[in-house]
């Protein structure tokens, strides 16, 4: 989903931030050009095209996307990093392990047979398939 310009400053409103020039840059790259970056990426995207904000807006700005449902915190066991997804749509990951890449899969691309006691519940099913690409 690609929001535009004045779609994001209403989302920022909306999660009681102020739409400032240096929010508007972190959430164009995040919301429509990133592709799963975490913090330290933004960070390094944002540093080359508005240099001077500073690690605790990006912070801020990604923590107040996250807030507003624009993108989710994906943790990984294999890492520290906390990678933000702007697709918010159910879907799973495939981590190519040679690159780092994390791409997206899709749940019809998937199939789960759950054989679960009555008295569960599911709220959620986390998936990563680790691999490689050919």
């Amino acid at each position: 989903m690609t929001l535009s310009s004045e779609e994001i400053r209403t989302e920022l409103k909306r999660a009681g931030m102020r739409p400032t020039a240096q929010r508007l840059t972190i959430c164009q790259y995040v919301l429509n050009q990133a592709n799963h970056p975490s913090v330290e990426d933004i960070k390094a995207w944002v540093d080359d095209k508005f240099p001077g904000i500073s690690l605790a807006t990006v912070y801020n700005t990604v923590h107040a996307l996250e807030t507003a449902g624009l993108v989710q915190a994906i943790r990984f066991d294999h890492s520290d990093k906390v990678i933000y997804d702007s697709n918010t749509e159910p879907h799973f990951h495939f981590l190519d392990e040679d690159s780092g890449t994390l791409l997206d899969i899709q749940p019809e691309q998937v199939q789960i047979n759950l054989n679960l006691p009555e008295d569960v519940l599911v709220n959620d099913i986390s998936i990563l398939i680790r691999g490689k690409r050919q």
